[in-house]
């Protein structure tokens, strides 16, 4: 049987191409725009959703700015599912203890997004359902830099609900690997590359084989669902 499309969506979709401490990259910030658009794209079926995009376009990416864009959702308890899409360059300091280097982590170690963090913190947000997606490496860090960053939250310290809810994280590798930007000369991705799992993902979501969906009946609408 089919599941029921959730009523309300919120995206929070991260992408950093120039953490400082690593060389620049070409498509985190372009594939986090990506996975924006295509989250806005599901109010065709008539889910409500609501979406915001941090890109180094706009400025440097900072944890403040994460953190309290998820605690006014959390607050809210606005959505029954919270999409959070992180795209950059990531270390880890041991197998699911990875973090997500920011704009500023140069200069200060913190600048960085604690998965492990986000993970415990996100079941007990109470929100029904929060869906990681996380392309960017999990390659151990190497240099005396990388170790020393530690990260921090970006869901509030007071978010505990009695009622735990559900944690999806999607990686793009496995620990110790490497996620992976590619040449695209198709004209369609910005700088001429594009993020690999990203979008591999975005296909699969918006074209999945047909062994993957099957039709359900949502109010008076007929729809596909994965």
């Amino acid at each position: 049987m089919a599941t029921a499309l959730p009523r309300s969506v919120v995206g929070i979709c991260v992408g950093v191409d120039k953490p400082g401490l690593l060389n620049d990259l070409k498509a985190a910030g372009a594939g986090a725009k990506r996975f924006h658009e295509w989250l806005l794209s599901q109010a065709e079926f008539g889910v409500q959703v609501k979406s915001t995009l941090f890109t180094e376009e706009s400025g440097p990416v900072t944890r403040r700015k994460i953190l309290d864009a998820i605690s006014a959702v959390v607050k809210d308890r606005a959505c029954d599912v919270l999409f959070i899409y992180l795209a950059g360059h990531g270390v880890a300091h041991s197998a699911y203890e990875e973090k997500l280097l920011l704009s500023d982590v140069a200069n200060d170690d913190a600048e960085a997004i604690n998965l492990q963090i986000a993970r415990q913190r996100g079941k007990h947000c109470g929100i029904p359902h929060v869906v990681i997606v996380y392309d960017a490496c999990r390659s151990f860090a190497t240099t005396q830099k990388l170790r020393a960053v530690s990260g921090g939250p970006i869901f509030p310290a007071d978010s505990s609900s009695k009622t735990g809810g559900h944690v999806d994280v999607f990686y793009a590798c496995a620990p110790d690997e490497s996620s992976f930007e590619v040449a695209d000369t198709s004209g369609a991705h910005p700088n001429n590359y594009k993020a690999f799992f990203t979008e591999g993902l975005l296909e699969a979501m918006r074209n999945p084989d047909k062994s993957l969906v099957e039709d359900a009946e949502i109010g008076l609408k007929s729809v596909t669902v994965i």
